[in-house]
Formats: structure tokens, sequence, C-alpha cells
């Protein structure tokens, strides 16, 4: 029996680490890799990110998913200058896939629809049979990504055709899966969670309390809401922080002048994260508003935070399914809300630990890599196993 074949287009490559790169979004297509290989899928995975600063000619290379396991990572030829890269790849995306698609292939995931991810799945699937799965993450306008707004509007084009192509469009929030194109494809992806059977330990059972904030260190992201709160928080409260960003250097001065309120890690593995959150009693999500940006986007790291049986405080999420919303402490994007969120957290938990924990059950059974995985193979028509 063959073995089922992968092409993932996506902005992907953990060995480059730097603003291009989404932290989230990295380990969200790594546990997208991961679940094709669990079932014994052979994966090959496009990098889209150009996330390498300076002339590179095409790489190829094996990734290691774990100690038994790797995939065939492919990094387009990169500029010097990245927005000059990214758009010469554009003139490339067809040439490169028709070359790719000299293989067989059973199944096409791209990321978002972007310009790239389209164009490199049109020629692709012109040479290729295979169903497409178009991964949902951000609406094109929900950000600007510069050239000027140029890159939006491609981004769109390459967005209408992907949902007309597409069988199935995950989507992470109830908002895109409203979307015009989207409809009966649509199958709500809201995050990727790993079940590891260890439990985290009692929440707020003493006087010594961990808050975890693990993603961007950016502005959008809240974070200097963090940084003004470290001082603030009461004493034997203390504040997890993991993550890179352009204030990184202020949360690393910052843990040395509040050692005893703040432990920051920076980059950390997925396991490590996984370890250090258990370890916390609440998380922190203070991120800028969602609905501002037309609830086009939902925070990857909310997800996992939900599959820990935790209370999480955010500002305005948009609706996912699960309804996740008793397990959040809703503030407003200020230090004062979130401070007073914080000194409201035991109360919190006392009053609703048992709905917390209902949302961590629909959280773990739902979106495991299996389950996901099931999912799609039944949308698609496919049997499980050949």
């Amino acid at each position: 029996m063959r073995s089922r074949r992968c092409v993932v287009i996506a902005p992907f490559d953990p060995t480059e680490r730097n603003d291009a790169t989404g932290l989230g979004a990295t380990r969200k297509i790594a546990g997208v890799v991961r679940m094709f290989c669990d079932q014994g899928w052979q994966v090959v995975v496009v990098d889209s990110a150009h996330s390498h600063e300076g002339k590179r000619s095409t790489l190829v290379r094996r990734l290691k998913v774990d100690d038994s396991r790797s995939v065939a990572l492919i990094s387009p030829a990169t500029s010097a200058k990245r927005s000059l890269g990214k758009l010469l790849q554009l003139f490339v995306a067809g040439a490169f896939a028709r070359r790719l698609a000299r293989h067989r292939c059973d199944l096409v995931w791209i990321y978002n629809g972007y310009a790239f991810e389209a164009l490199f799945a049109r020629a692709f699937l012109g040479r290729c049979r295979a169903p497409l799965v178009v991964e949902l993450e951000d609406w094109p306008l929900a950000r600007s990504r510069g050239w000027r707004g140029v890159k939006n509007l491609l981004d769109w084009i390459g967005l209408r055709w992907s949902l007309g192509r597409a069988a199935i469009v995950t989507c992470v929030n109830d908002a895109l899966a409203g979307r015009p194109g989207v409809g009966s494809k649509a199958l709500s992806f809201p995050g990727l969670v790993e079940v590891s059977g260890k439990d985290c330990k009692e929440p707020f059972k003493n006087d010594s309390v961990r808050l975890g904030y693990f993603g961007g260190l950016h502005p959008e992201k809240g974070a200097h809401l963090l940084l003004e709160l470290v001082p603030r928080l009461r004493s034997g409260w203390k504040m997890v922080v993991t993550g890179d960003g352009p204030l990184a250097e202020d949360f690393r001065y910052a843990a040395v002048a509040h050692p005893e309120k703040l432990e920051f890690h920076g980059i950390v593995p997925g396991e490590a994260i996984e370890k250090l959150q258990r370890g916390c009693d609440a998380y922190l999500n203070p991120h800028r508003s969602i609905a501002a940006m037309g609830d086009g986007v939902f925070p990857f790291k909310v997800f996992e935070y939900l599959s820990h049986s935790r209370p999480v405080i955010s500002t305005a999420l948009p609706a996912v399914t699960p309804d996740v919303r008793p397990a959040i402490l809703l503030i407003e994007p200020t230090l004062q809300s979130l401070e007073a969120a914080v000194r409201g957290l035991p109360a919190f938990w006392s009053q609703h630990h048992d709905e917390i924990r209902n949302v961590c059950r629909e959280v773990r059974t739902h979106f495991t890599r299996s389950a996901v995985y099931a999912r799609i193979i039944a949308r698609l028509g496919l049997k499980s196993a050949e």
C-alpha cells in the first residue's frame, strides 16, 4: 500500500527566526505537518515566508518532525531585500509549482490563499489533480502588509481564486466561516492542541500565582501592557513570558529589574512552552481590538491556553466553535482594565471553574491532531487508511 502525499505551501521555516515569521503561525503549521505525518503521509513543505535575509538560491533539505520522522522542506530563492524578494517570488511561483507537480500528490494545503500560495496552487493543480484545502487564518484586509496596500490587494485576488477552487476552507473563527465564498466549505479550525496526559497544578491554591503569556512581543498583541503590569503585580505573583518581537529587549530588562515578578524565556521549543503553560494559574491575551481588524484573525495562543483548564484574561474575541466565552475574563485593552481583571482572577475561577473545565474538555476532544484529521478525511470522502 502506497503512502499518501501532501504538499503544504505556507510561511514556515522554524530554522529562520525574525519578525517576518509569526510564532503562533509557525507552531500551527508545524501542527498541520505533524498531523499528516502521524497518519503516515509523505509531506512536502514549500516555505513562502522569505524569512532568510539575504540572497540565496532555492534550498531543498529535510526537516525533522521528531526523532524518527522528517519532511521535505523547499525554500524558494530569496533576495537581499525581503519586500523585493516576495514580489519576485510571485513571478516564479507557477514554474516552480509545475516542476514539483511532476510527482503525484493526494492533497494540497495552502495557508490563507495569499498571492504566492494561490499562484503556486493554481499552477500545481493544473498539472496534478488533487483536492485543495485552504487554511484561512487572516482575512487579507484585516491588517496592512506593506507595499502601500498592494500586497493586501494581491492576496485578496489570490484568496478569491482559492476559495472557488477549495474543497475545504478551515476557518480560524466563525466570522471567517460566514464570509462570501466560504459557505458550506467551512471547517472550524481555531487551533490544534496537545493532550499530554500530564495534569496541571490546581490554580490559586496558595499566594504564589503564575500568569502566562506565550506569543509575539509586539504592541499589536498588547505586549506593552504586560510590561506596564509587571511592577504592579502583588507580592507572590509572577508573569511567565516567552516569545520574540520588537519588545523582547524591554522584557529582558524588565526581568532583570523585577526578577521576583517576571520570568522571561525568549524563544523556546514547543515542548518547553507546554511545560511552562501547565505551570500557570491563568493566561493573558491583551491583544488590540480584533473587531477593528474586521474579526479577521484569532490568536492561536488563546486556544492553547483553553486546553489547560485555566481562565484566560482577554480582550474581546471573535466567536469560535466551540463556544469558549465561559473561560474568558473580558477586558478592555487598557492597563487599568487588565490590572483589575488580574486582581479578580481567584474569584472568577471560584465562580466559573466548572464552565472552564467544560470548555477544556470540548477543546481537547475536538482539536487534537487525530480529531481534526478525521474530520478533514471524512469531508473529503477519503478512507482513513488505504
